[in-house]
Formats: C-alpha cells, structure tokens, sequence
C-alpha cells in the first residue's frame, strides 16, 4: 500500500511539471534550442521529450514522440543553409539561418546522454557519428 501510495504520488509529481528534470541547450546564432527530458517511469530509461526553439524572443514549445527506451537523441543539421532539429520520429523543426552554409548538409551535434550519462548538447567535434534512426 506505502509503495503503490508513493509510486502515484511520484507519477503525478513528474507529469504535472513544467520543469524538466534533465535539460540541454544550445545556440545556433540567434536561435536557441532546448531539450528537457521528463521521466515516464520511476526507473527505467523512459522519458517524454520536448522541444523548445526560442527566436526573436519568443519561444515555441513541441512535445516530442516519447523515448521509450535507447532513442533520446535529438540532431542538428544545416541543411543548406536551414537549420534542421530532427529525432528518431523525423524533423520536428527547421528555420533558415542566414549564417550557415548555403552549399552544403552537415550533421552539427546532438542532444543525448554522454559516457557518464549526462544529457547534453554533444557538438559533431566531440562525436561526428550521425545518430541513426531504428530500422
């Protein structure tokens, strides 16, 4: 009874937050793009994403498809001179960056948990391998 008491309370405490129990950013000129990570169970590596793109001081807000389990990355590309947010469900976000390259796609980092599992922003200088979707 205790048990199933404090796994409900910390169910409700988890889905009814805004704030994110993990959370990286990063910027790309004037944009910036978050990640927070909210827990889906108490103990497994299951978390509800969200995408959060903040631009001429205002912020959009998405919900990403939940990672159930292996899939937390989310990618940056410039892709010819539009940044591209993508995950394993496809492209969650693009917006031209007139900075960027116009002649060419290039994987610039993800966010997802480092070796000593912290989430982060890990740019494609530290890790150039280009995350793969599940087949």
């Amino acid at each position: 009874m205790k048990a199933a008491l404090l796994l409900a309370f910390a169910v409700a405490a988890t889905s009814c937050s805004d704030a994110y129990e993990r959370m990286a950013e990063q910027k790309v000129d004037e944009v910036t793009i978050r990640v927070g990570l909210n827990p889906m169970h108490p103990w497994l590596a299951e978390y509800r994403r969200f995408l959060e793109v903040e631009r001429v001081g205002q912020t959009q807000k998405k919900e990403l498809f939940p990672d159930t389990g292996g899939y937390t990355w989310v990618a940056l590309f410039n892709n010819f001179g539009v940044l591209e947010v993508k995950s394993f469900n496809g492209l969650d976000y693009s917006v031209p960056i007139e900075s960027l390259p116009k002649n060419m796609r290039l994987y610039l980092g993800r966010f997802d948990f480092d070796s000593r599992h912290d989430f982060k922003f890990i740019p494609a200088s530290s890790d150039p391998r280009e995350p793969e979707p599940p087949k």
